[in-house]
């Protein structure tokens, strides 16, 4: 999405929506508005979630209970990426949604991308490759994660996928001129989903940890 076929000479109008020629590192727009867009959701639904608990009183909750209910949590949670990992799909506890990627098609290279971004970092909108995501949520809903949580989690997204865009070099330009996006770098990330998941579910365990040695 990020790096369309796109025309970086003078032309007719490009596939981005933007007709003319395109300055160097033009794609810089694209990148910088996703991850606006998911820093912004990604803030405001920890915030939200932070928020929540406080309103309904978890505070409240003597500390032992909401740290019992985090290690029951995140036991389950555990649970579901094993079976993810043995079942080689994505984590099951997810809304089967994915942000539709033909928002720069219709919005222009910052709209687009920037729609694309508010939408996927609400993070529940749209499929959980890794049930880490749903444990976070929970930690900060039980008032047990900090207020920039959302903050780290949008940088965790935003840093890796400008550096996946931005890194890799371009495949040679076709006559015409035309550069292509380097798929491999989806193509590998869909082929090795076990990586991700296999890190998510040591750093469960270490968080487990950490609670169960808070607890005593």
């Amino acid at each position: 999405m990020i790096r369309p076929l796109v025309r970086p000479v003078a032309g007719p109008a490009t596939s981005l929506g933007q007709g003319g020629p395109q300055r160097h590192g033009f794609w810089l727009r694209p990148i910088g508005a996703l991850a606006t867009g998911f820093l912004l959701s990604a803030a405001v639904i920890f915030a939200l979630t932070l928020g929540i608990g406080a309103a309904v009183g978890v505070p409240l909750v003597p500390s032992t209970f909401r740290l019992l209910g985090a290690v029951a949590l995140v036991l389950v949670l555990c649970g579901f990426e094993i079976a993810a990992l043995r079942g080689k799909t994505v984590c099951r506890l997810s809304w089967r949604r994915q942000t539709p990627k033909n928002l720069i098609y219709k919005y222009g290279p910052v709209r687009g991308p920037l729609l694309w971004g508010l939408d996927t970092g609400l993070t529940v909108t749209t499929f959980r490759i890794s049930a880490a995501t749903w444990a976070t949520l929970g930690l900060a809903l039980l008032q047990l994660a900090p207020v920039w949580t959302g903050v780290a989690y949008g940088i965790g997204f935003a840093a890796p996928l400008a550096a996946a865009t931005v890194l890799p070099r371009w495949r040679p330009p076709l006559a015409d001129g035309t550069i292509h996006e380097p798929h491999w770098i989806a193509v590998a990330l869909s082929r090795r989903l076990w990586v991700p998941q296999a890190i998510n579910l040591v750093v469960m365990v270490a968080v487990l940890a950490l609670i169960v040695n808070r607890m005593f």
